[in-house]
């Protein structure tokens, strides 16, 4: 499908700050939401219906000229806020929500709530006047884990809260687990949760891919992929529980990129093309009107909007995109493939489990512990994947997925690699206690970001020393084999910034042995795979097709493509 008009959209949870700020960003939105949920986390915050209404009356007069967009505004709680401030809210008609914030866990709350039980009374207005409770839900205990504050949250805040308070409507709003999708699944029709399309598109990993990832950082921070699976798997069945906010707003590009950056992705300028990505990518294009248009409003009281927008399919998908679109097969002539293309030619255009089970049988492949590899649809969720793996040889596989279908590949290619991969995963599991390791976050990286460089002792040096121009001039003596299944999806739509992490291999050793026999005996750290712009090299990037041809020196600098942009990021 390459066109689709929904009902005009709105955006749940959007940060637009306040001024100049504001007045940059505010048209990205407005371009294609009718009405948006406006965070009031400024400096000083918005705690106070006057201010919200000020707050409001800033924002129309920043809109562009003839824009249809209306700011629903929101109260930033805090220990100290009177039911008399609720109940002046509710009959504003313009106040929509009332935004918790535990103090401490994310851009702008320190002013927020310490101890929900200060809120009794501001909850049991709200309670009483219908006006929704909107919740960052993480805790801000530091002994908690960062990826575990959300699951921690619902166990011991906002669980008993709503069993308190069981006529209150509650937003959870940006969840980012598996169990958060779970709460508001089994809790009565008065919770419901927003989802981001960064969520949607990204897990952990892209934090890490080559280096750390700025603007891949968020709060709360992404998830393992099982949970962003678990999302996309809520956006698109169809519950009215679940729907669209972006959580995007905008930062100073200082603030972002820098030793102690800010939290967060900025989406607006693409927001609803990349659900759309996500949604297609999950073959559900058709229920992404229902997400983004209809149930954020019946959750609000508020009326669907008459208008509507037409999103067009203009070239390749971007980046992020998994789906298999129609230029696959195009894109898929990149040299990149080339160790993979055996397989994807005798797949053709439908790539199933069948054939992937008999190309593995074919070269009898195995796990380290006897197992022959079979790749199996997706069960319900494993905590102990590899374990699991490693004892049955089942490695779960969405074939019409290409994150799925190039892992699948890179065990056809590389099987004594990814079994090594594997076996070190399910002996350390063990022995971690529940904590993860730095062995393992190095074979996590190397799995989805790995390649090979291939070439001699000076070609190896210059990469350590990241003397690019060097490298880059001497191409004939170089060649990179990537064996990352995210890089091999990502490089579906490539770009210069594309980055691995590197294991250097002499011309004349097998690559699979050599990288099999190097993750066992000398690998422990991601310091240990030093980073390259793989994409930089003329021979994957040609010059002539990337901005600042004949730059190559500078390759290694160029801001990488993602859902945000180096200017305006979320926070």
């Amino acid at each position: 499908m390459d066109r689709i008009t929904l009902t005009r959209p709105d955006d749940w949870h959007l940060h637009l700050r306040d001024g100049p700020g504001m007045a940059s960003v505010l048209a990205d939105t407005a371009r294609c939401f009718a009405r948006a949920i406006v965070m009031p986390n400024l400096k000083p915050p918005v705690t106070t219906t006057q201010q919200a209404l000020h707050y409001r009356e800033r924002i129309l007069g920043a809109l562009p000229e003839g824009a249809g967009f209306e700011p629903l505004m929101t109260l930033y709680l805090t220990d100290d806020t009177p039911p008399e401030e609720i109940t002046r809210a509710k009959l504003s008609g313009r106040v929509h929500g009332v935004k918790l914030y535990p103090a401490g866990a994310t851009t702008h709350s320190d002013a927020g709530v310490t101890r929900i039980s200060r809120c009794f009374r501001a909850l049991e207005r709200m309670e009483e006047l219908g006006l929704p409770l909107l919740i960052h839900g993480e805790t801000t205990d530091p002994e908690i884990d960062v990826f575990d504050r959300e699951r921690v949250y619902l166990e011991e805040i906002l669980g008993p809260t709503v069993e308190r308070f069981q006529g209150l409507k509650v937003v959870l709003e940006h969840i980012t687990t598996r169990e958060a999708v779970q709460f508001v699944e089994v809790t009565g029709a008065r919770i419901a949760g927003t989802i981001t399309a960064h969520h949607l598109l990204l897990n952990r990993n892209a934090l890490f891919l080559g280096g750390i990832r700025p603007h891949h950082y968020c709060l709360p921070v992404l998830k393992r992929e099982e949970d962003r699976e678990a999302l996309v798997e809520a956006a698109t069945s169809g519950n009215p529980k679940f729907f669209l906010g972006t959580d995007s707003a905008p930062h100073a590009q200082g603030t972002k990129e820098t030793a102690c950056g800010c939290a967060g992705i900025y989406t607006a300028h693409s927001a609803i093309e990349l659900y759309a990505t996500a949604f297609e990518e999950a073959g559900a294009l058709d229920r992404l009107e229902d997400f983004a248009s209809r149930f954020g409003p019946a959750f609000y009281g508020l009326p669907q909007n008459e208008d509507t927008i037409t999103l067009e399919r203009r070239g390749a998908p971007g980046a992020a995109a998994r789906g298999r679109g129609n230029s696959l097969e195009a894109r898929l002539g990149h040299p990149v493939f080339g160790p993979y293309r055996p397989w994807l030619e005798r797949l053709g255009n439908a790539p199933s489990l069948a054939l992937l089970n008999s190309f593995s049988a074919e070269r009898q492949i195995k796990t380290e512990s006897g197992k022959p590899i079979r790749f199996v649809p997706p069960a319900p969720s494993n905590p102990y994947y590899e374990v699991h793996l490693f004892e049955t040889g089942e490695v779960s596989t969405r074939p019409e997925n290409n994150h799925d279908l190039f892992n699948a590949l890179v065990w056809l290619a590389f099987p004594r690699t990814k079994a090594r991969i594997n076996a070190m995963h399910a002996r350390e599991i063990p022995k971690e206690g529940g904590k993860r390791g730095r062995l393992r976050d190095m074979l996590t990286i190397f799995d989805e970001g790995g390649a090979i460089v291939v070439g001699d002792a000076q070609i190896e040096g210059l990469v350590r020393a990241q003397r690019w121009a060097e490298l880059f001039g001497a191409p004939a003596r170089l060649r990179v084999v990537v064996v990352g299944h995210a890089v091999l999806e990502q490089a579906l739509a490539p770009y210069a910034g594309i980055t691995c992490k590197v294991i250097f291999a002499d011309p004349s050793q097998d690559l699979d042995a050599h990288c099999a026999e190097w993750l066992a005996t000398r690998g422990s750290s991601p310091r240990d795979l030093p980073p390259l712009r793989v994409f930089g090299l003329p021979a994957l990037y040609p010059v002539k097709s990337r901005p600042g041809a004949g730059q190559a020196v500078a390759v290694s600098q160029d801001a990488e493509e993602s859902p945000g942009s180096a200017e305006r990021d979320a926070g």
